[in-house]
């Protein structure tokens, strides 16, 4: 186990997280945080407190790459060594199903979707990649859960919460609130 002392904005996220859905009960945040500031570390860290606090949630991780999986998976299991923690990638020849906590490339979550656990909280990493279309492969995923999980709530992990031709990704689509803006 890896020792690790949070920065001090890691703390303020993490805490922003907690404070955003104590104060709303409804919505989907985004953390926005720049490149190289530990969000893999945050996104690792929310997970372990999460199954900790509540033992019965199920939380899925989703990114688009699955070197991004391995990373992700890297940290949690620095933090937390004994997390129970699945993997679906693809390219990382891991389909691992059933356990409280998936880590995943959204292609390969797509393809086992009916043999994993439906989430309470889904966390994704790039969430600037989430598109607002309601037909691409992230919002088919998380409809799918959505329609099996009414209160699933999504929180996205992004250096750049606003698109280019498209706005901040708070408006419309999936992301309701920047929790979180260092």
């Amino acid at each position: 186990m890896v020792a690790y002392t949070p920065r001090w904005y890691q703390d303020e996220a993490h805490n922003a997280v907690f404070e955003y859905f104590a104060n709303y009960k409804k919505g989907n945040p985004i953390i926005a945080s720049p490149t190289g500031s530990g969000k893999k570390f945050m996104i690792a860290r929310l997970a372990e407190a999460i199954l900790k606090r509540w033992p019965s949630q199920n939380i899925a991780m989703l990114t688009h790459v699955a070197e991004l999986v391995k990373q992700n998976t890297n940290k949690l299991r620095e933090l937390w060594p004994t997390a129970p923690l699945g993997v679906c990638a693809n390219k990382l020849g891991l389909k691992q199903t059933g356990l409280p906590i998936t880590y995943g490339t959204v292609q390969t979550i797509a393809n086992l979707i009916q043999h994993l656990n439906v989430p309470n909280i889904v966390l994704i990493d790039e969430a600037h990649l989430v598109s607002p279309d309601d037909q691409t492969l992230y919002r088919l995923v998380l409809d799918y859960w959505l329609e099996r999980n009414p209160l699933l709530r999504v929180i996205g992990y992004t250096a750049t919460p606003y698109r280019v031709g498209l706005g901040m990704l708070t408006d419309g689509g999936l992301f309701t609130d920047i929790a979180y803006d260092i």
